[in-house]
């Protein structure tokens, strides 16, 4: 086989320039990602630095009403602590799992400061740093600490400890001693304010103290009931005092503990009064003696104390806390004061960022706007400030709708634009936790879109929607022919019928499945090429619908290297012939202008292959690897990682490839580029892209001129102008029967205020027509919805539970949880029961029986069902909550 190799060097790159003023451009809902670190600078401006697991560092210079997200020259993106220099606030440090980082223009350029750390490994991590201190005293005196706080592991053998610097961080060295911290993971380093001599480290082996700025140390945890210390805060009103959080990882508890002599000994001031609140983060005012705040990561949020920990008051309620598109956050992971205006401070949770300016009366999320408050016509509207902290899964833009664009997401599921990506409503909150892993737009038909949705890894089911995204029907799943697993990929044949399109879905560890109804029903095409089963993607012939290319990964069975990469069959997937030696996670990409032209992105993810981009002028009978030499411009010949390939329609050698990376020292995503000669040369595209980790990358069906790239931790861009947004066209009427304009039910009892009676109509399933109004009160009571059957209900049969509900504050967030029950006969035996969180819209909640009751579950002793709703926490006012068209296939 004919291989031509080419090279991806940036040095020989054929100019290819940009039109003046192209940049990407950041879109999303804002949020949605696990922040990990906060700070604020002693300046005017309100400068607040955040930092996240995936995403980098983001600034805000405005206390939190717009965001900056700032990653030039940013190694790593795992950020897990910052230190900003007092005396000269423009200086910031930032520790990463990747080492230090130092700034000296407040976070717009990052340099690497890792000179007498241990060697940088290339497939793992050798020093994170938790901990950054600067010498109050002397701003060029900094102490590093080496640990990983969310987990609490490191590799095994890898040795923890504190390095000092002298010079501002350009020379590190590990401090000798003693053994016991040099082996301990250092979660917190703080100098004492009015004695810098003083230090103290909060580690994973208790606290330990310094008297001589940091050279030698000793453990210092008298008093604490464990060993395991977080972090510590000074008093700065009070000479020698400190507090510091502590856990029992095992227990899922811990507290905070107070010294009054520079750390030489403990009392404990405050434990946790539930099992599973630990105190991870802890500040003080630093004009108020005696005034701290700790921050509770399992859900209670902050607590106050204005006397030196002698009582503590709860400052984050629902009554007080603006809440994001996800609901209140009060899951604290990262919190920090303004050093200048102690009445501001801010904290961050593994979603959002909150807050106050009034010492914590009120909070305010600060990482999303509500462009407009959800309605019973239309979801709730959100528009991110510029902290986009996702991971990116999918993108689909509707042909014929350029303003229609869906956005799938690792976590947060699916989020539709209907302006262009201006503002965004979430499509999938009420499916729950997970990942919108695939989907796919009809080519004719712009109201029409299939989705693979579940857990970020599997398994996945299959979603149509027909009306551009507000409502999702479940069309693929077991009793439809659909196996459980992952499928990471769906491809629909353009020349199938209109009414009758068919799908392919490669559904991994299960085999390639397909549809010929829309996704009513599937059948297996195979268990997959030499019983290969790890699927990749799967691409069309647009000429010949018979012409299917799979792409596999490599797989083990029994022992064996089972072959993976690309596969072609010539009769629409009954069998398969393999193409090519390209074993590694290969993508495979058809030109459309030129269907004989194809494309496939290796990742070298194993060494099993080599990784880079590969052509085929002829159908895929021979393959020429258009990437040898790799420099700078796509990492070294190991880690070549294509993430996504893009072809344009009107001509066949102007493609697009992505790079994405692993979270090791340093990442080695290299961001978009594109050639203009078939992949004989190369050109990055990266001009305003903050994330170089891009894993998804389309050219928009409507436009070729404008791009969509997703990364992996600042969620989506957009390359090009936005479209017009102009409402969308109306969509034909959906097969569920209309909304009534009532605002009453027939059939089912409410326990709250209203009771009402019901007809049922029987045409196949049974139909709850209607809606059921209840008020609630402040105290978050809730209306029990029940119906009752003469027969038991044959749940062997009974194919699909639909419920259209709806649930909104009016703050335009999710109400209220639904709670689904199963009882045996009239009585009150309990034989099931499973909670589903609300949609803000009216949505369906779908899904098969089976999957609430499991296969094990004694269907024939059914008797009645009954639907709760309930706030989950009390409420300040009265709110509404409306649910009607419930129906069973029996």
């Amino acid at each position: 086989m004919a291989r031509l190799l080419a090279t991806f060097a940036l040095g020989v790159f054929v100019a290819l320039v940009s039109p003046v003023g192209a940049e990407w451009q950041s879109i999303g809902p804002g949020g949605g990602g696990w922040l990990w670190s906060l700070a604020v600078a002693p300046d005017e401006a309100g400068t607040v630095y955040v930092g996240c697991d995936v995403g980098g560092v983001y600034r805000s210079s405005d206390h939190g009403k717009s965001w900056r997200m700032l990653n030039r020259g940013l190694g790593n993106r795992y950020v897990q602590a910052f230190a900003i220099d007092p005396a000269h606030p423009s200086v910031v440090y930032a520790g990463t799992r990747g080492g230090v980082y130092k700034s000296l223009d407040r976070g717009e350029h990052w340099t690497m400061k890792r000179n007498g750390f241990p060697k940088i490994e290339t497939w793992g991590i050798s020093a994170p740093v938790a901990a950054v201190a600067l010498d109050p005293g002397d701003s060029a005196h900094v102490l590093a600490g080496i640990g990983e706080p969310r987990t609490g592991r490191m590799k095994e053998g890898r040795l923890g400890g504190i390095y000092v610097s002298r010079d501002g961080a350009d020379k590190w060295q590990l401090i000798a001693g003693p053994e016991e911290l040099r082996q301990a993971q250092v979660y917190s380093i703080v100098f004492a304010a009015d004695a810098p001599r003083t230090v103290l480290a909060a580690t994973s082996s208790g606290v330990f103290r310094s008297a001589d700025g940091g050279t030698t140390w000793a453990r210092s945890s008298d008093g604490l009931p464990v060993r395991r210390a977080l972090e510590i805060a000074g008093d700065g009103e009070r000479a020698g005092t400190f507090y510091v959080t502590f856990s029992d990882a095992a227990a899922k508890t811990g507290g905070v503990a107070k010294s009054t002599n520079y750390g030489r000994s403990w009392e404990v001031v405050k434990s946790a009064s539930r099992r599973g609140w630990e105190y991870w983060r802890i500040v003080a005012d630093s004009q108020h003696a005696d005034t701290v705040y700790a921050a509770e990561r399992g859900g209670a949020g902050i607590f106050k104390t204005t006397d030196g920990g002698a009582t503590w008051a709860r400052i984050t309620r629902d009554d007080n806390v603006r809440s994001a598109w996800f609901g209140r956050g009060l899951n604290a992971t990262a919190l920090a004061i303004d050093p200048r205006d102690p009445r501001r401070l801010y904290y961050a949770n593994d979603m959002d960022i909150y807050g106050t300016a009034d010492a914590g009366e009120t909070w305010e999320q600060i990482a999303t706007d509500l462009v407009r408050a959800a309605s019973p016509a239309e979801p709730a509207l959100w528009r991110g400030r510029g902290i986009e902290t996702t991971c990116s899964s999918s993108v689909a833009v509707a042909p014929g709708c350029p303003n229609l664009v869906y956005l799938g997401y690792w976590d947060t599921g699916l989020w539709r634009s209907t302006d262009g990506g201006r503002t965004l409503s979430w499509a999938t909150q009420w499916m729950g936790y997970g990942k919108a892993a695939a989907i796919v737009a009809d080519p004719t038909r712009p109201w029409r879109a299939w989705l693979s949705y579940g857990g970020n890894r599997g398994p996945h089911r299959i979603w149509r929607t027909d009306d551009y995204g507000r409502d999702w029907r479940l069309v693929g799943y077991e009793d439809t022919g659909l196996p459980t697993g992952a499928i990471f990929g769906l491809t629909l044949d353009p020349g199938s019928p209109a009414e009758r399109r068919t799908l392919y879905a490669p559904v991994v560890g299960q085999g390639l499945y397909r549809s010929e109804d829309g996704g009513e029903t599937w059948a297996r095409l195979g268990r997959g090429p030499g019983g290969n089963l790890q699927f990749t993607n799967l691409a069309l012939d647009p000429s010949n619908p018979n012409r299917v290319f799979l792409g596999l990964r490599y797989g083990r069975k029994d022992g064996k290297l089972l072959p993976g990469g690309v596969w072609r069959s010539e009769n629409a997937g009954r069998s398969w012939k393999r193409v090519g030696d390209i074993p590694e996670r290969p993508r495979v990409v058809i030109a459309p202008s030129e269907p004989r032209v194809v494309y496939v992105a290796e990742r070298d993810y194993s060494s099993v292959g080599r990784g880079g981009v590969y052509r085929s002028t002829n159908g895929g009978d021979t393959w020429e690897l258009r990437a040898e030499k790799l420099d700078e411009g796509w990492g070294n010949i190991q880690r070549t990682y294509i993430g996504a390939l893009a072809v344009d329609r009107r001509d066949a050698k102007v493609v697009y490839a992505t790079s994405v990376d692993e979270n090791y020292d340093l990442n080695c995503g290299k961001g978009v580029f594109v050639s203009r000669d078939g992949g004989k040369t190369w050109r990055s595209r990266n001009e305003g892209l903050t994330h170089f980790n891009v894993h998804n990358l389309l050219i928009d069906p409507n436009d070729p001129e404008r791009l969509y790239a997703g990364t992996g931790g600042n969620g989506f861009f957009r390359w090009g102008p936005a479209p017009e947004a102009k409402p969308l066209p109306p969509a034909p009427a959906s097969a569920l029967p209309p909304d009534p304009a009532c605002t009453t039910v027939q059939g089912w009892r409410c326990t709250a205020e209203k009771r009402h009676e019901l007809t049922v109509h029987d045409d196949g399933f049974w139909w709850g027509r209607g809606y059921v109004l209840a008020r609630m009160d402040t105290a978050g009571h809730g209306c029990r919805l029940i119906k009752t059957f003469a027969r038991p209900l044959d749940i062997s049969r009974s194919k699909i539970v639909s419920l259209r509900i709806r649930g909104v504050r009016a703050d335009g967030t999710p109400l209220c949880i639904s709670r689904m029950m199963m009882y045996e006969d009239q009585g009150r035996r309990l034989l099931y029961e499973r909670d589903i969180n609300l949609p803000t819209t009216w949505s369906l909640v779908e899904l098969p029986l089976r999957d609430w009751a499991g296969e094990h579950f004694d269907k024939a002793r059914v008797r009645r069902y009954e639907f709760e709703f309930w706030a989950p926490y009390p409420q300040a006012r009265p709110y509404e909550l409306a649910v009607g068209a419930l129906r069973f296939r029996q």
